[in-house]
């Protein structure tokens, strides 16, 4: 409320931080903790868990997403649209995958759609789930140099 801004701004005299953007709070190492692919049709939704054996990481830099299961490194970009909760990526073939995601604490989850639109609760709709955990912050003195 008004009262409780004005106090913070007195204390710290009239300096408050500025607010952090989505793309702040995305970047770094996040760990997938669960992969759900799913299919909506007339019956309703039919959920496919799909197996995390791998150790796959996801590091945000930049405009840099750099995916990593401990054998295989994929070099992607993405963008983000903070008003909409959208995210784009772009992989090195130009293919694009269109995605929403959303924030919970140190937790990230992008619903990235497995058609070229927008995920959806239509029926044929097929959206792929992913949670990630935070398990590295990024650090402003690091910059990809390749993979």
């Amino acid at each position: 409320n008004a009262r409780e801004q004005r106090a913070a701004r007195s204390a710290c005299g009239d300096r408050l931080p500025p607010p952090v953007t989505d793309h702040q709070r995305i970047l770094g190492t996040w760990q997938l903790v669960s992969d759900i692919v799913e299919e909506k049709d007339q019956g309703g939704t039919v959920p496919e868990v799909r197996d995390l054996s791998g150790d796959e990481k996801w590091t945000f830099r930049g405009s840099k997403v750099l995916k990593s299961d401990g054998t295989e490194k994929l070099d992607t970009s993405f963008y983000l649209d903070r008003y909409d909760k959208v995210i784009n990526l772009i992989d090195e073939d130009w293919n694009i995958t269109l995605g929403k995601y959303e924030f919970r604490g140190d937790k990230l989850q992008l619903r990235l759609s497995q058609t070229r639109y927008l995920p959806s609760s239509a029926p044929g709709s097929k959206t792929r789930l992913l949670t990630f955990k935070k398990v590295e912050p990024s650090r402003p003195d690091q910059s990809f140099t390749g993979p």
